[in-house]
């Protein structure tokens, strides 16, 4: 049976390069505090500390092309006052939105080019 290789967030890497920076604890009993291997958390020392790159970068290849799309919309998304607590609260939110706000003002070719609320205001004065 293989194991399953671990992937760590940037935040939790750099969180514990900086307590490996600031408190007088040796890398081994921070690493143990952590659940991490010493030479994993040396590794991401390295890297922070290497300044010709950018630290904890990936593989930095994605197989989808429209992966950096959802991930640019991903953070848009985590940059908003929004917590979602599973995968379907954040498509009902999204869906309202399309439906209550942008579908609202959005030009439709089906209604000769005006959105809902002009082409409603029209007929409504025709009537």
């Amino acid at each position: 049976m293989t194991d399953k290789r671990r992937s760590y967030p940037k935040a939790f890497k750099k969180d514990a390069v900086a307590l490996l920076r600031k408190q007088g604890k040796p890398a081994t009993e921070i690493a143990g505090d952590l659940g991490i291997r010493v030479e994993l958390l040396s590794r991401w020392k390295r890297e922070y500390a290497d300044q010709n790159r950018p630290a904890f970068s990936g593989s930095g290849h994605l197989r989808d092309p429209g992966e950096a799309e959802r991930r640019a919309l991903l953070k848009r998304v985590k940059d908003t006052e929004f917590v979602f607590v599973t995968r379907q609260a954040a498509r009902l939110k999204i869906f309202d939105y399309i439906e209550s706000t942008y579908n609202r003002f959005r030009r439709h070719s089906s209604l000769g080019y005006f959105s809902p609320e002009e082409y409603f205001m029209q007929f409504k004065n025709q009537l």
